[in-house]
């Protein structure tokens, strides 16, 4: 073993113990893997950051903005209003339900088709008295089959298919993983209907869903009496001195109730203040304010709404602005004009200190804003509204769509490569103003992209360092004697293991170049191995961690970890038994 293959192996293993450590950002962990290979001299430093213009990188980006043009239209809004109609009982509700994002999870990306079911399937339980619990992880776990459906369906296809270019010279087609995707999805689904309602318990949504119940022991009447200080001055000043763990909610003045004042309202003498804080924070923030309780701690909290104030849920996605950031580092007060009222966290639901917690992926929030502004509010914050209390009904328009089916058709027509008809039909949307230029960029998961951008050159130098073969003929040693459905079965359960820890994207690459120089060794062609690698990779079922998708639904759905190996175990075990055959009749074993 040569120096560069053992620096190449310590890199991999001690990311892969902080891919599942996961106490670090995974782009991170990948950007630190690069730097080391670089520093160690295995990457030559021309080449480290060769990824941010790799194809498969490229596609990725197109296809985040143009599924967010498919939301900014209404498409799928328009789609969703009437599966509103159409949902009969729970096993009709969450078939169809599943159907959908599995369906639009094979032509947009898995956590965007998740994030516009959310709401609509939230709406739908509550209307048919449906457990939550029993919805929102059978449509993560579709919007994730629907990804093995399609060239674009996930980053880890788009992965392998630019694999297979560069071993054979051509990548697979738009549709070429569909004939076992498409099997596979089905069985998943139907794994899903039937054995949701045993394996999958009937529990309440996170405590999130009750939490003004919570909120209304936090709350305190505090008066700005004659001659504070205080008269005059803003509610943002007044906050700044509670450190984010103070908010003020309401105020009565002169009898007249004010709901959700903004951060710039000028306080008076005799105003009362309706002011959310924990004993602590309170107790610290009357000491330096001088200003005294005006009344009893209050319970009910039906006055922390009106017609222009609303308190809604909202979950945090993937690439949020409020990742890793505290309500008092993003003033999310005095710049975005919401009060974060309480979070639940892992079914966990918290209210004190609120202004020092660090918001994480999953989290969800119980916020008080402006009714006409919220959406828009926490669109640009990147969280998405979960209260369930409507469908939205922006006129759709078909041209986004149209273009995108025209970019498809030109790369399955071989016309043009499809990183580049994505690109351009992107490109088209924004210049058609189809998707408002400040949601461009924010559209796009630039941790997606790093961790892409950042894996592929560390990808490379398994190849080119032999690390590669070494591996591969220890695997090889293993597998030796086994008949072609055991390896197959293999590469798919390692893929699977491996994408329950690590990113699939991450995954893909890792797996890759050991799965051709496994067939190689065999003395097969590549394409069974890496369509085991692509399914195996993309199954990522049995943790919440595994997949953005899984854990977005965590905390709205109040799960247990147990509950997503419970589930998660049997359709990994169903996606196992239909996908061995079909990969061997569909890409039967060829000689190399």
């Amino acid at each position: 073993m040569t120096a560069d293959q053992i620096a190449v192996i310590a890199v991999l293993l001690l990311s892969l113990v902080l891919f599942a450590w996961g106490k670090w950002r995974h782009d991170l962990v990948a950007i630190f893997a690069l730097l080391a290979l670089v520093l160690l001299g295995v990457i030559p430093s021309d080449s480290a950051y060769a990824g941010f213009g790799h194809a498969a990188v490229i596609t990725v980006a197109a296809m985040l903005v143009i599924s967010a043009a498919l939301e900014e239209t209404g498409v799928v809004d328009f789609i969703a209003r009437r599966l509103n109609k159409a949902a009969g009982g729970e096993a009709m509700t969450l078939l169809l339900v599943t159907l959908l994002v599995t369906v639009l999870s094979a032509f947009m990306n898995n956590v965007g088709a998740l994030a516009l079911m959310l709401p609509v399937t939230l709406q739908l339980a509550a209307q048919k008295n449906i457990p939550i619990s029993r919805l929102l992880m059978p449509i993560a776990f579709g919007s994730i089959l629907g990804g093995l459906m399609t060239k674009i369906g996930t980053p880890a296809n788009i992965i392998i298919s630019a694999y297979r270019k560069d071993s054979v010279g051509e990548s697979f087609a738009l549709f070429d993983f569909a004939p076992v995707g498409l099997a596979v999805a089905l069985a998943g689904i139907v794994v899903l209907v039937v054995t949701a309602r045993w394996l999958i318990p009937k529990r309440k949504a996170a405590e999130i869903a009750n939490a003004l119940k919570a909120v209304g022991s936090y709350l305190t009447e505090i008066d700005i009496p004659e001659g504070s200080d205080f008269a005059g001055k803003t509610i943002k000043a007044l906050e700044d001195i509670g450190h984010g763990n103070v908010a003020v909610l309401a105020i009565i003045r002169q009898g007249r109730r004010i709901v959700g004042p903004r951060a710039s309202f000028h306080l008076a003498e005799g105003d009362i203040l309706l002011v959310e804080a924990d004993e602590n924070s309170l107790q610290e923030f009357i000491n330096e304010t001088e200003l005294g309780m005006a009344g009893e701690r209050q319970i009910e909290t039906d006055n922390l709404a009106s017609d222009d104030i609303d308190v809604v849920e909202a979950v945090i996605m993937p690439g949020s602005r409020l990742e890793g950031q505290t309500p008092e580092e993003m003033h999310l007060h005095s710049r975005y004009g919401i009060n974060v009222l309480a979070l639940a966290r892992r079914g966990a639901t918290i209210c004190a200190r609120i202004g020092q917690i660090r918001f994480q992926v999953g989290d969800v929030l119980l916020v008080q804003g402006e009714t006409n502004a919220m959406t828009e509010t926490l669109s640009r914050l990147g969280g998405v509204p979960v209260s369930g209390d409507r469908i939205a009904s922006r006129q759709a328009s078909i041209w986004p769509l149209t273009l995108f089916a025209g970019a498809l058709l030109a790369s399955g027509l071989g016309l043009v490569a499809i990183h580049i008809s994505l690109m351009a039909c992107a490109a088209l949307i924004v210049a058609a103003r189809y998707l408002p230029l400040r949601r461009v960029y924010d559209s796009i998961d630039w941790s997606v992209i790093v961790l892409l951008a950042a894996m592929v050159p560390v990808g490379t130098s398994l190849e080119t360092t032999g690390t590669t073969l070494l591996i591969a003929n220890g695997v090889l040693t293993f597998l030796q004697g086994m008949s072609p459905e055991l390896i197959i079965g293999a590469i798919i359960v390692i893929a699977m293991a491996l994408s329950n820890v690590v990113n699939n994207a991450a995954t893909a690459i890792l797996m890759a170049p050991i799965g051709l120089q496994i067939a190689s060794g065999l003395g097969y062609g590549p394409d069974p191995f890496l369509m085991a690698i692509a399914i195996g990779a993309s199954c990522a079922f049995v943790t919440p961690i595994g997949h953005q998708s899984n854990l977005l639904v965590m905390g709205p759905g109040g799960y247990r970890f147990s509950d997503y190996w419970r589930m998660g175990g049997v359709v990994s075990v169903a996606v196992l038994l239909i996908a061995v055959p079909l990969i061997l009749m569909v890409w039967p074993l060829k000689p190399a």
